[in-house]
C-alpha cells in the first residue's frame, strides 16, 4: 500500500467516502510498525489528529480516524511525537463522545500512550 497515496486522502479530500477508505486502509496497515514509520515520515500525524479534532466528522470517520490512531500509539516513535506535538489531549477528548465505540477506542489509544512513563505523567496535568 501507498503511504502517501493514504495521507494525502486522508489530508486532502473533503469527500466522506473517500476519507473513510484511506482510514479503512490505515486501520489496516498500521497494526505493521514499518508502515507506522512510513506513515510518520510521510507526514501522516498531523492530518489524523486534525481528523480526531473534527467535531462535524461522522462517528464513522472518527471511529475509524482513532482505531488507525491507538494502532500507531503501539509504536514508541509514534507515541513521541504524540507527546511532542502536544496531542495527548485528543484522545482523552474523544473519551466525551456521545459513540461508545469511539470511546472505547479512545480508551485503547491511552492505554497504548500510557505505556511510557513521560506520556503518563503528561497525562496527570491534562
Amino acid at each position: 500500500m501507498d503511504v502517501r497515496s493514504i495521507v494525502g486522502r486522508i489530508h486532502g479530500t473533503t469527500a466522506a467516502d473517500e476519507i473513510k477508505e484511506a482510514l479503512k486502509e490505515l486501520c489496516k496497515e498500521s497494526k505493521d510498525v514499518n508502515f507506522v514509520s512510513e506513515f510518520m515520515m510521510a507526514g501522516g500525524v498531523k492530518p489524523l489528529v486534525e481528523k480526531l479534532l473534527r467535531c462535524h466528522v461522522s462517528k464513522e470517520i472518527q471511529g475509524l480516524a482513532i482505531s488507525a490512531f491507538a494502532n500507531c500509539c503501539r509504536e514508541e516513535r509514534f507515541r513521541k511525537e504524540i507527546r511532542d506535538t502536544g496531542s495527548l489531549e485528543v484522545p482523552v477528548r474523544l473519551l466525551k463522545s456521545l459513540y461508545p465505540r469511539v470511546y472505547a477506542r479512545a480508551a485503547r489509544a491511552i492505554t497504548n500512550l500510557a505505556k511510557d512513563d513521560d506520556s503518563v505523567r503528561m497525562f496527570l496535568h491534562l
